[in-house]
């Protein structure tokens, strides 16, 4: 894709070297659970006991 589509120019070991880091970016900041299959769709959101979260809150804290 990163040829066909966004028309990326280079040696085919740099394109793959790009699309692992961005593969490893998505699994370090978005963590699959256990109980996901690939596939899945885990929808985030706010709790439903606590008003609108305050800036800087932390998810675990609403």
């Amino acid at each position: 894709m990163l040829e066909t589509e966004y028309k990326l120019v280079g040696s085919h070991k740099i394109i793959e070297l790009i699309a692992n880091d961005i593969v490893d970016l998505e699994i370090q900041y978005h963590p699959r659970n256990k109980k996901t299959q690939l596939g899945s769709l885990n929808w985030v959101s706010t709790s439903d006991k606590n008003k609108k979260p305050k800036l800087g809150q932390k998810r675990s804290e609403y």
